[in-house]
């Protein structure tokens, strides 16, 4: 074996022992039952698009603050990952059970919720200075964020056609951007919060995998439900501190639209889930940055908002460039054999 070859096999086996290979799939999921993978990715979009525009709604017409919002989401979906642990182990729809955890790996899960709540409002934060379209492409630079992270902390190479296609993505998000800044006072603000956004989720999915690789949490729900109730608490004080700045919620509170909302925002990661059991990596990634286009497209069409011709070139622009790169990523992995397929 050459020094090269043996090189080569260090740094695969050092990616593999923190990044979670593909989850393996039942044959019968994908090739024989592709009506199934059908309805989850139907329901993935229509959830998670109809959870993005309730959440605009009550930011921007209801006043409600991104804190008090996080809270909300994070306090129902507990309540909806509790109500699946408390399916009877008799009952043929019970598929998990929750695994009691040591305070150490509690503990060393905080990190991940201090990403996660810095993720969601830094999100929430945009959408109250910036359309939803444009918040949504500029969450598109999320592959550069991953290359660059996996480089400083993994040292991870990439071949060129990986780092060419992350051209058009740094491209496309600055004409967006650009063209938004000339036009809105607050566009800046919003968009560096949805960049930064896109940021700390790369660094919360890398640390959620090194969780689930380490065995530190048994599986993604359980993973769900811990973080969860450690996001709560990480971010009460800052709601409880910026409650004597402002005020949290509206004078009336739309209950209705928050219970909405959250109950979307669950089906929608639960059926991701459930669709990446169905199909292939590649397939999966594709699906995912066309959810990103319909939002976008969708949010255009809904809002109304204005849209300039150089805005629409730059968001076309940072979603093929998106599509480029999980294409070359995943064919370049198929040739180092990092992730199976």
């Amino acid at each position: 074996m050459t020094k090269e070859t043996s090189g080569a096999a260090k740094v695969v086996a050092a990616y593999d022992n923190v990044m979670a290979p593909t989850r393996p799939r039942s044959a019968s999921w994908s090739s024989d039952n592709p009506s199934t993978a059908i309805v989850y990715m139907l329901a993935w979009y229509i959830f998670s698009t109809t959870a993005t525009f309730i959440n605009k709604i009550l930011i921007k017409e209801h006043g409600l603050s991104a804190e008090a919002l996080t809270v909300c989401h994070l306090a129902l979906g507990t309540c909806f990952d509790a109500a699946i642990f408390a399916v009877p182990t008799t009952s043929r729809y019970k598929a998990w059970h929750l695994h009691p955890m040591k305070l150490n790996h509690v503990l060393s899960m905080v990190p991940l919720s201090m990403m996660a709540i810095a993720a969601k409002i830094l999100t929430y934060w945009s959408y109250s200075k910036v359309p939803v379209a444009l918040t949504h492409t500029c969450k598109a630079s999320t592959p550069l964020f991953n290359v660059v992270l996996a480089f400083i902390v993994y040292r991870t190479m990439h071949p060129l056609p990986v780092y060419l296609s992350l051209l058009p993505i740094v491209i496309g998000v600055s004409l967006a951007s650009m063209s938004e800044v000339q036009i809105n006072e607050f566009a800046t603000i919003g968009l560096l919060c949805a960049i930064s956004s896109s940021m700390f989720g790369v660094m919360q999915s890398m640390y959620a995998k090194y969780l689930l690789r380490n065995g530190i949490v048994a599986d993604s729900i359980n993973l769900h439900f811990y973080n969860g109730i450690l996001c709560i608490v990480v971010n009460m004080p800052m709601l409880l501190w910026n409650s004597t700045e402002k005020t949290m919620f509206p004078t009336s509170i739309p209950y209705g639209l928050i219970l909405c909302c959250s109950t979307c925002q669950f089906i929608s990661s639960f059926a991701a889930s459930l669709l990446l059991g169905k199909v292939s990596e590649l397939t999966y990634s594709i699906m995912s940055t066309m959810k990103r286009v319909v939002i976008v497209l969708s949010a255009i069409i809904y809002f109304g908002n204005a849209v300039r011709l150089v805005s629409v070139f730059g968001m076309a622009l940072a979603m093929g460039g998106v599509a480029t790169y999980q294409y070359v990523k995943i064919q370049a992995g198929k040739k180092t054999q990092v992730h199976e397929l």
